[in-house]
């Protein structure tokens, strides 16, 4: 950990995350309007390309870049080592938040209503387009049945950890393999038809 940076925690103050990444020249000195124009020309064309090949638009990279430069250029004081480290850093920080502000959201007037079940398991088996479905539940080892069982009835993993007597990450791997196996038998059963 930087220096600057564990000065700040210890003091209870959380940085910047780009405190400490990168930024003053060895005078302690901020980076000037010349030097970071020379960061621009070097790296802006690449972190472009990068970020259109992360994204997969070449509009969204090109505002992403725009964004990240914005940022790099509000705070070249705490770029420390290695500029392009720290410039791709930051576009990539961009572009999350670009795809979380992008995200569709959802109206939920226009979802279709649920049906009331206060058994999830009783309606699962119930309904007709699950034969398959519990034949091959039948055929899975009794703990990733269990498991698994307990995740259709809606439990949380911790809650099917704790029924199970098991630690999280065992509960994890148990429906991890058990939805595997599902898979790969629902995938026979589609190539023998």
């Amino acid at each position: 950990m930087h220096g600057a940076r564990r000065a700040a925690y210890a003091a209870g103050i959380r940085p910047s995350p780009y405190v400490g990444v990168i930024g003053d020249d060895a005078s302690g000195h901020a980076m000037t309007s010349a030097q970071f124009a020379g960061l621009y020309t070097t790296h802006h064309e690449a972190i472009e390309r990068w970020i259109t090949h992360k994204s997969g638009s070449w509009t969204t990279a090109q505002d992403v870049t725009s964004r990240a430069f914005m940022v790099a250029w509000e705070h070249r004081a705490e770029c420390r080592s290695n500029p392009k480290s720290w410039l791709y850093s930051i576009a990539m920080r961009e572009l999350l938040q670009h795809w979380r502000r992008e995200r569709p959201m959802v109206n939920i007037d226009d979802c279709p209503d649920l049906p009331d079940s206060s058994d999830p398991a009783r309606e699962f088996f119930e309904n007709e387009n699950s034969k398959v479905a519990r034949a091959l539940l039948k055929k899975l080892a009794s703990v990733q049945r269990d498991a698994l069982m307990a995740r259709i009835n809606g439990d949380s993993l911790t809650e099917i950890s704790r029924k199970l007597g098991v630690p999280l990450g065992t509960t994890g791997r148990r429906l991890f393999d058990a939805r595997n196996e599902m898979k790969e038998r629902l995938c026979e059963i589609e190539m023998s038809i």
